[in-house]
């Protein structure tokens, strides 16, 4: 009877105590673990440019060429997940570029195909508006 006695109380207390010691463990391993990183990019979006004008379209690319016989040109740019974008780009008589020597207007005769750009502009029908073109040194 003695012998029974004890082996129901180191049951007992098997499945009593263990499972909180378990318990215990278990959330400080978990504890101890590092916080997950998280990266946020930053994205503009109807963000305000030097100008204060409104803009809807800021990715850095490569400038291309895409027609020489009409001058038009479009950026070749990334975005996790999507490689390889293209966007046409509108140049008017507001568009502004900053060659390193400041900015001013745009003469599109004088862009250079496969140059890196940043472009700042407003998205409209798939095209953009161009507002500020920034180009790499």
């Amino acid at each position: 009877m003695k012998l029974s006695y004890i082996a129901a109380l180191i049951l007992l207390v098997f499945v009593l105590v263990v499972p909180f010691i378990m318990l215990d463990v278990s959330t400080k391993a978990k504890n101890s673990r590092p916080e997950t990183e998280i990266i946020i990019v930053p994205t503009q979006t109807n963000a305000t440019d030097d100008t204060g004008l409104v803009t809807s379209f800021w990715e850095t690319g490569t400038l291309l060429q895409t027609d020489k016989q009409s001058n038009l040109w479009s950026i070749l740019y990334e975005t996790p997940g999507a490689p390889a974008l293209k966007k046409n780009l509108i140049f008017n008589a507001k568009s502004k570029c900053d060659k390193g020597d400041g900015v001013g207007p745009c003469q599109v005769g004088n862009l250079q195909n496969g140059t890196r750009v940043q472009i700042q502009g407003t998205l409209t029908g798939g095209q953009v508006m161009v507002v500020l073109a920034r180009f790499s040194q």
